[in-house]
C-alpha cells in the first residue's frame, strides 16, 4: 500500500470526509444507547412492535457500521493490521463504555449480552472486509 499523501487535495478532501463520517455515525451510537426511554410508554418507540432480541440485531448492526467508519478513518494512516487492530480495539471499548454510561442513564441498564452483541457485529465488519477486500 502506498503511503497517504496529506497534500493532495484530493487526499484531504477524502480524509476530512472519514473523519466527519466517523464523527456524525458515532454522535448517532452514542445517541441511539445513551437517550432515556420516555417516562410513560414502553422502554423505546418501537420496543411494543418488535419482537424479543431485536435489540440485540441492532446493537450488531450499530457496531458494525462504527467499525467501517473507524477502519475507513484508520486504513491510509496506519498499516493494515493496524488499522484493523485500533478498530477492533476502540469498537470493544466503546461496546463496554456504551454499556458502562448506561448504567447512569434513567430507565436503561448495562447488559453483558449488549457487549456480546456489538462484538458481533465488528466481527462481521472484519468478515465483510476480508471478503471484500479479496
Amino acid at each position: 500500500m502506498e503511503p497517504f499523501d496529506i497534500t493532495s487535495k484530493h487526499n484531504r478532501k477524502a480524509a476530512f470526509r472519514d473523519l466527519r463520517n466517523l464523527l456524525l455515525f458515532t454522535g448517532v451510537l452514542w445517541a441511539a444507547l445513551l437517550i432515556p426511554p420516555p417516562p410513560d410508554g414502553p422502554p423505546g418507540p418501537l420496543n411494543h412492535l418488535l419482537p424479543e432480541g431485536v435489540d440485540k440485531v441492532v446493537h450488531g448492526a450499530l457496531f458494525a457500521l462504527e467499525s467501517y467508519f473507524l477502519h475507513r478513518f484508520f486504513r491510509h494512516r496506519l498499516s493494515p493490521s493496524s488499522a484493523v487492530g485500533l478498530t477492533w480495539a476502540l469498537g470493544l471499548a466503546m461496546a463496554g463504555l456504551t454499556e458502562l454510561c448506561q448504567t447512569a442513564v434513567p430507565g436503561r441498564s448495562a447488559d453483558f449480552w449488549d457487549v456480546v452483541a456489538d462484538g458481533v457485529g465488528i466481527l462481521a465488519w472484519w468478515l465483510w472486509s476480508l471478503a471484500s477486500s479479496e
